[in-house]
């Protein structure tokens, strides 16, 4: 909806100033897509990941979205103002999120989370995360009007699990959002109540990526339809309890430079032409790739897979 006044066009993404005299404004306007399409890649973050490198998390693990902790409970997340700043620098298309905690007043949750955007509310719907498994539909109820109010600024979408409640036996005003699922496994992915397929996966939250120090919350978009695909471009770990990075590299360059550690003494430059195993990361981007006896192999210049 677009509105004529004092010879200005507003509408919540545009103000456009129409010279004096004019009687008629044609407008043609094109929008970015920025939706979600079946098989993006995304993480998600908040103060737990500690800094990030985002121009390692673009370049280097080759996220290009992700959602970002704006708020929880009554408060702002420590690192929402960095992050989400330092991602929109980045090109990252961003969404955000709050977490969501019944024992709070609906209305500071509603407040936190719009003071926290201010008047940038990211490129992807706005999130409401639902954890507390001892939500019931009086929680939902207060759950909607944090909802109502949000989608009049920003779409929205509704992110849980199935052991939170019974998704089958909830509101029917509920399944008109999306639903964002998390659910770790390696198999296939679950429906979840009456919306069926997720709209979006949370496949694992010990996932491992280039820019990020520990561990992180890995996510694939789905279509909402059909059986989600769970691949990733860095697969998480090979054994949650070991903790280790599970994912193959490419060099970039041929010849690629081979150090004994990051930042660490040049060992040599050589062609390699097969997938490298990748053991080890560090937050800006360097790989540990093979141990030949006598020295690690550290490796930068690398492509997913």
């Amino acid at each position: 909806m677009f509105s004529v006044k004092e010879n200005t066009v507003n509408s919540p993404m545009i103000n456009v100033k129409i010279p004096k005299g004019t009687k008629n404004v044609i407008l043609f306007l094109q929008f970015e897509d920025e939706e979600l399409q079946k098989g993006d890649k995304l993480i998600d973050v908040s103060k737990w990941q500690g800094k990030i490198d985002w121009l390692v998390v673009k370049n280097v693990a080759k996220v290009t979205k992700a959602y970002i902790r704006a708020s929880y409970g009554s408060t702002t997340d420590e690192r929402f103002v960095e992050n989400w700043t330092k991602a929109k620098e980045c090109g990252i298309i961003r969404g955000a999120y709050h977490y969501w905690q019944n024992m709070t007043d609906p209305k500071k949750q509603i407040d936190i989370f719009l003071k926290s955007l201010g008047d940038d509310y990211g490129e992807l719907p706005c999130a409401i995360d639902i954890e507390d498994k001892n939500t019931t539909l009086n929680e939902l109820e207060e759950i909607r009007q944090w909802l109502s109010v949000v989608e009049q600024k920003h779409p929205c979408i509704i992110y849980t699990g199935n052991w939170i409640f019974d998704w089958n036996k909830g509101p029917e005003w509920i399944y008109k959002y999306p639903v964002w699922m998390a659910q770790y496994t390696n198999g296939k992915c679950d429906k979840i109540g009456k919306w069926g397929y997720p709209k979006i996966w949370q496949i694992t939250s010990k996932g491992k990526i280039p820019g990020i120090e520990g561990n992180v919350d890995l996510d694939v978009a789905c279509d909402g339809e059909t059986q989600p695909i769970r691949d990733w471009f860095w697969r998480g770990v090979k054994d949650e309890e070991e903790n280790k990075p599970n994912f193959k590299v490419s060099a970039k360059v041929k010849p690629i430079k081979i150090y004994t550690a990051p930042n660490g003494s040049f060992l040599k430059e050589m062609e390699i032409n097969w997938l490298m195993d990748v053991s080890e990361i560090t937050a800006d981007g360097w790989l540990k790739v093979h141990n030949d006896g006598k020295n690690d192999w550290w490796v930068k210049d690398v492509t997913n897979g």
